[in-house]
């Protein structure tokens, strides 16, 4: 059975794909907060047409 050999990355590959990665998780955690942003938007215009419609 032959070995294949395993594959020799260049440093700035490694840096590269290492600055994705991270790219990646902060663009995750912003569409978090962006799902978080929408729905706490979502709750303050209902609470404001029900009160805007109570003080009538």
């Amino acid at each position: 059975m032959k070995r294949i050999p395993r594959r020799l990355f260049t440093e700035g590959f490694k840096r590269e794909a290492i600055k994705l990665v991270t790219e990646q998780q902060r663009i995750r955690e912003l569409e978090r907060e962006l799902a978080v942003a929408k729905m706490e938007r979502y709750i303050l215009k209902k609470a404001t047409a029900y009160f805007a419609k109570e003080a009538k």
